[in-house]
């Protein structure tokens, strides 16, 4: 009957009627009285157990009669354990069948839960077989959950990835509300306390819908790739978060339908955009699509039964179960899958660290060698200049044939001694060592003396200076200012043709000093201008040297914090220039 009548005891034989399936009335708060009759055949035994399922609802009493009245034996999940006609998970009662004369029973159902039934009569021995059986099969299912939490812990702890801490939270909230729906709870772990073993289903429900829905936020990383849809779908998880007060305030089914349908609706929306995912390439992705794919099927069963849509029945009943499964062995593979990438990728990682602590090392050896030879080197060199003073201090006692070879030798000798200048203000550019030691620097002497060396090394190329007055004495580090103008005259000479000009200029200007060096070589290709202040970079003009001449330049101009540039065409010469800040210049008082 439709429940309508306010009844507290079996209702008259017109309001009955026939079903012609088992009841499956969604969520409702309707009274369902049902009646059946049973005679027993001759030969058969007297006792005969009827058991009702699911094990969810709240009230089921049977109704026997007797006399005038009624026998009233009370089942469902707000009767403690101890209390019920049979301790079992489900709701039974014993029949007693001890005449072959016709036995009317009613039974009263009502719930908070959804209104699905079905009954069963078992003979006692038939039902202990049946229900070892079964307690084996979701004992070894509910086994394996507990293998997944603990193994989605492990991968947790050892690739602390979130999306493996949701995971573990779903199944383990999900795992606690499936205890419960299917008796368990109330049979096990919480024997005398059946109200509190109600709310705890559809408690982790709630908790079950909001882990699984920033699950598939973390592991599909929906909010780079759809960041509208992940605002959606958190907004539905935190609704669902919402609805553990109305289930303890005994409220479930006011908002049992609408979790389920958030739990189909996020289900669905992430499904689509896991197979999106899946075909632009993503494993990860493509594997979770398969794993709730199963899942989403029994999910969408049950709550098509749960809503009325679907008539109850054994498939339905278990078709969570059986599909909890298969997602269960793909979720396991795809799990195995994500594993075995990042232990690749950590390999790599690690050989590639290797590989560059290796690296590192060999060119720390060869920078300490290089350095300790540059070091090494100094002492024949002043040796050398020592001998070259000797000998031009003597040059009246030797042939003059011989004064060419030393001027070759004092040549080489400086230029030996730049290019370990080079080296060693490299290396301490390299380790961070290479500071000022500001002074007063005599700019048009150093400028003179620049050119009177270069003039020396290279007589066949005409270098001047044009320096103004004022800027006689400017504040520099004199060591390294000169390695820079160094650099610049050294790269004019050698990309310039004999018997060319080059031009050494400082002037003052608004923002400081101005220093240009201008030749008339061969210029430089516009493609290797952007390069041309990198280390060890050479361009295609492939010159002598090891590409630390501009490189050094531009540090040593900037660590004055001014900047350097450069103005070149090829065939039309070179002029590049040095700002320094206006602070570097002073007067000499």
């Amino acid at each position: 009957m439709d429940g309508k009548l306010p009844l507290d005891h079996p209702p008259t034989d017109a309001h009955f009627e026939a079903l012609k399936n088992n009841i499956s009335a969604g969520y409702t708060r309707d009274v369902y009285w049902l009646r059946f009759s049973l005679r027993r055949a001759a030969d058969a035994p007297t006792e005969w157990w009827l058991e009702i399922v699911p094990a969810f609802l709240d009230h089921v009493d049977l109704y026997e009669p007797a006399g005038d009245g009624y026998i009233i034996r009370r089942g469902g999940d707000r009767i403690p354990l101890g209390a019920r006609d049979v301790e079992h998970k489900n709701i039974v009662f014993r029949l007693d069948l001890a005449d072959n004369a016709p036995h009317t029973y009613y039974i009263r159902v009502q719930t908070t839960s959804t209104m699905s039934l079905r009954a069963a009569l078992w003979q006692p021995e038939r039902f202990f077989s049946h229900s070892n059986r079964e307690y084996w099969l979701f004992g070894a299912f509910f086994g394996a959950w507990g293998i997944m939490v603990l193994v989605n812990l492990l991968f947790f702890g050892w690739l602390r990835t979130q999306g493996y801490a949701y995971y573990c939270a779903y199944l383990f909230f999900d795992g606690l509300g499936m205890l419960s729906g299917m008796g368990f709870a109330g049979q096990y772990l919480l024997p005398n306390n059946p109200l509190l073993a109600d709310y705890l289903m559809g408690s982790m429900i709630c908790c079950a819908i909001f882990a699984v829905s920033w699950m598939f936020i973390a592991l599909l990383d929906l909010p780079r790739h759809y960041p509208r849809m992940t605002k959606f779908i958190k907004a539905l998880a935190v609704l669902s978060l919402a609805g553990i007060p109305v289930v303890l305030s005994g409220q479930y089914s006011l908002i049992a339908g609408t979790l389920y349908l958030f739990s189909l609706v996020i289900g669905v929306t992430s499904l689509v955009m896991a197979f999106s995912l899946a075909v632009q390439g993503n494993r990860p992705a493509r594997w979770i699509f398969y794993a709730f794919s199963a899942h989403l099927i029994g999910v969408g069963a049950i709550t098509l039964r749960n809503l009325g849509f679907l008539p109850t029945g054994i498939l339905a009943d278990y078709m969570v179960t059986a599909t909890t499964l298969v997602h269960l062995v793909l979720i396991n593979i795809g799990i195995a899958v994500r594993f075995k990438e990042a232990v690749d990728t950590r390999q790599q990682a690690q050989e590639i660290a290797l590989q560059a602590a290796n690296e590192i090392e060999l060119a720390q050896t060869q920078q300490r060698f290089a350095a300790m030879i540059a070091h090494e080197l100094r002492n024949p060199l002043a040796t050398i200049d020592i001998c070259l003073d000797t000998l031009y201090q003597l040059h009246g006692e030797a042939p003059q044939e011989v004064f060419p070879r030393y001027h070759k030798i004092d040549r080489a000798r400086k230029r030996i001694s730049h290019l370990i200048d080079n080296f060693l203000t490299s290396e301490r550019i390299k380790e961070g060592r290479l500071t000022l030691s500001a002074c007063g620097v005599d700019l048009r002497h150093m400028l003179t003396d620049i050119v009177d060396c270069a003039q020396g090394q290279s007589q066949r190329h005409r270098l001047r200076v044009y320096a103004e007055e004022r800027l006689q004495f400017i504040t520099a580090d004199p060591e390294l200012l000169r390695i820079a103008i160094d650099n610049l005259v050294d790269n004019a000479i050698k990309y310039s043709p004999v018997g060319s000009d080059i031009r050494l200029e400082a002037v003052s200007v608004e923002e400081g000093v101005l220093l240009t060096v201008t030749d008339q070589g061969r210029g430089i290709p516009a493609h290797d201008i952007p390069l041309l202040f990198e280390a060890h970079y050479r361009g295609t003009a492939q010159g002598t040297g090891a590409g630390l001449g501009l490189y050094l330049v531009r540090q040593i101009v900037e660590l004055h914090g001014g900047s350097v540039n450069v103005q070149s065409s090829s065939g039309g010469g070179s002029k590049f220039t040095l700002l320094l800040p206006a602070w570097i210049a002073s007067s000499r008082d």
